[in-house]
């Protein structure tokens, strides 16, 4: 009787330390994607000037770039070819960071740089993403639906990059379509059976206009010139069309890579410009044309 109890007390301390053991290792996986995000999001020392024109290029992978060649990088080279080492440009972009996060960063990237022009691609990942956003500010049927608290507790989850990697996953293994896949395609339909998608279209709309709004008051307010751009593909919450709003109502200069790419780029022609959701060397190389074009109809470079 003594050697079954024992066995029967022991099971308890067993799962306890299973238990203990399955959350160290989630806390380890936890602290190890934030640590590479840390690589990423964190500024760079400033670059000497040396009478260089600096462009700050802030936004999520789009900007950063993946395991292409960037924009930022393509355009810094671009432009110094027509004037050699008249031209610096930084690359800021994060990879899964929404427009709430990008305005939080901005904030301190823009006294640390201190640019001559600040080039914006932000809300690929509103819908996806909540982590530091105060989206339910936004939802009419916030006080119907749901409260404060349950509000800041998917906040929390969005912010671990364990849920979001655990998320995706789980959409994949059972055969739904992730963020991605719903938002890479054109004409889509706005199912309510996606599970995938963090907010609604109106509110997600609000959020993304009060937050480039607000870049461009702070950018204005530190007198740096600004340039809004979109992607290639077409939404199904609209961002593009938002970000074309926003830019059109505070006159701000817009490159506009949803119409170049459908009207220039070929059907045949779009698997080289775009792989995966992002763009390739080639498709960044093609942003950094467009940049090029909207600039130089806007005078920036008149003297560079």
């Amino acid at each position: 009787m003594r050697i079954e109890s024992g066995a029967k007390s022991g099971r308890p301390r067993r799962w306890i330390t299973v238990a203990c053991a399955v959350l160290v290792a989630l806390g380890i996986a936890e602290l190890s994607l934030r640590g590479l995000g840390l690589l990423v999001a964190t500024p760079g020392d400033a670059p000497g000037r040396d009478g260089e024109f600096l462009v700050l290029c802030v936004g999520d992978s789009w900007t950063h770039g993946l395991q292409f060649r960037s924009y930022g990088e393509a355009l810094e080279e671009k432009l110094n070819a027509r004037n050699p080492g008249k031209v610096r440009v930084v690359r800021a972009g994060v990879p899964g960071q929404n427009s709430s996060q990008g305005l939080h960063r901005l904030e301190a990237l823009l006294p640390h740089y201190d640019p001559d022009l600040l080039i914006v691609l932000l809300g690929n990942n509103d819908h996806q993403n909540l982590a530091e956003s105060e989206y339910w500010k936004f939802d009419d049927d916030a006080e119907s639906r749901l409260n404060l608290w349950s509000a800041r507790l998917r906040v929390g989850l969005h912010s671990l990059r364990l849920f979001k990697v655990t998320r995706n996953v789980w959409l994949t293994a059972s055969n739904r379509q992730t963020p991605d896949e719903f938002f890479s395609v054109e004409d889509v339909e706005i199912s309510p059976n996606i599970r995938a998608t963090a907010v609604d279209p109106v509110t997600h709309d609000r959020l993304l206009r009060y937050n480039l709004t607000r870049v461009i008051e702070i950018a204005r307010g530190q007198d740096v010139e600004l340039l809004f751009m979109n992607y290639f593909y077409f939404h199904g919450y609209h961002v593009n069309e938002t970000i074309v709003d926003v830019a059109n109502d505070h006159r701000v200069p817009l490159v506009n890579n949803t119409v170049s790419f459908h009207e220039r780029i070929s059907p045949e022609q779009r698997g080289d410009y775009l792989f995966g959701g992002h763009p390739t060397t080639r498709g960044n190389g093609f942003i950094a044309d467009n940049i090029i074009e909207v600039l130089e109809r806007s005078d920036l470079l008149a003297s560079r």
